[in-house]
């Protein structure tokens, strides 16, 4: 009898998520923020990470405080963001995940497929709506741009004030 795993490439010809890396790490710039990549391994899909210092006019907010900026910054990141924490290393992370209704989250439909789930049970499971490491790539991009270019702005009005 076929495992999951194997049953799954029956079901799913497509599987991008089988040459992808599980985790990454990496400098943007120009802003110097900490950036990242991990695979939630409860679904199989990835989460994008954005780290700013304690410098910046966002360290220590919530992604869903009722601040109208910070709604600004995730207007068009998949799902909006649903992670602000400090990190192990100082730095304030926002993040975001690609496990929302109409995503594909390959380890929960490997486990539909282990308990014994048909077809019928999976005809909604399309996996060309998997959330590939390109496009997290991509909205980490654009979360760290709008990061920065709020708190550049923020700097040059503040020190505008000044003169």
């Amino acid at each position: 009898m076929l495992e999951a795993k194997h049953k799954m490439k029956l079901f799913y010809p497509v599987r991008p998520w089988e040459n992808e890396p599980d985790h990454a790490e990496w400098i943007q710039e120009p802003s110097g923020y900490k950036c990242r990549i991990t695979r939630n391994k409860t679904t199989g899909t990835l989460c994008g990470y954005v780290g700013i210092p304690k410098e910046h006019r966002f360290w220590g907010v919530g992604y869903d405080d009722g601040n109208d900026e910070m709604y600004a910054i995730q207007d068009d990141i998949h799902g909006g963001l649903t992670y602000a924490q400090e990190g192990d290393d100082g730095w304030w992370y926002f993040g975001f995940d690609t496990a929302h209704a109409e995503d594909f989250t390959p380890a929960t439909v490997e486990l539909l497929i282990g308990l014994g789930r048909g077809a019928d049970d999976l005809r909604f499971q399309d996996c060309m709506k998997y959330k590939t490491w390109e496009f997290v790539d991509d909205q980490i991009y654009w979360l760290g741009k709008r990061l920065w270019a709020y708190n550049m702005y923020h700097k040059e009005e503040k020190e505008d004030k000044n003169v």
